[in-house]
């Protein structure tokens, strides 16, 4: 799911002080957006707090205090957000172990390898670390400020060369589904 948080545009004019994913999409007119990450990053922990809090809530249906967790961040992600990360867990949510993986490490494991390089090409970034023998060598990290968001904005660039306006959050979800079923990389770009 998104992990979007909307909150009132207006004051007490919604139920709740703050809507995840779909649920804020649902609502788009009457809420203003924000997101907890920045490139990648979370910047925002308050909003990224509300999104834990539905996870557990509303999808697990489950208490912080009973599962251990495991969270997974980008090569570049900065010691004091893993710090902030494990205060918000640890203190406000009470999780009773945490472990914060380097994402390139997990995926390199999952396929039964402890070096190689790994292609993560997100919402907002696209990052190439290479693992050494089951670690991130992070001063060799290829990062691009390229990521699915900028497929998506391409797309809306060229249907509106067509005249085909897409301005709501839902009718943008288009392009995304245009992207998911139609875009692919050409094995051979020439041809």
């Amino acid at each position: 799911f998104s992990s979007i948080v909307g909150r009132p545009k207006e004051i007490g004019s919604e139920d709740k002080d703050y809507y995840i994913g779909k649920f804020a999409e649902e609502k788009e007119s009457v809420l203003k957006f924000e997101s907890p990450f920045t490139n990648g990053i979370i910047t925002d922990y308050d909003s990224w707090g509300k999104v834990y809090e539905f996870i557990y809530s509303d999808e697990l249906k489950t208490s912080f205090e009973e599962h251990p967790v495991l969270i997974t961040c980008p090569t570049n992600t900065p010691d004091i957000n893993k710090e902030k990360l494990a205060c918000l867990m640890m203190e406000s949510y009470g999780v009773p172990s945490l472990y914060i993986a380097n994402k390139a490490e997990l995926i390199t494991f999952s396929v039964g390898r402890l070096s190689g390089f790994v292609f993560d090409s997100g919402e907002t970034m696209t990052e190439i670390p290479p693992v050494l023998e089951g670690k991130a060598i992070k001063d060799k990290v290829e990062f691009f400020q390229l990521g699915g968001n900028d497929i998506n904005e391409y797309l809306e660039d060229v249907l509106s060369t067509y005249h085909v306006p897409l301005t709501t959050r839902n009718e943008k979800k288009i392009v995304e589904q245009i992207k998911k079923e139609m875009c692919y990389v050409a094995l051979n770009y020439e041809e």
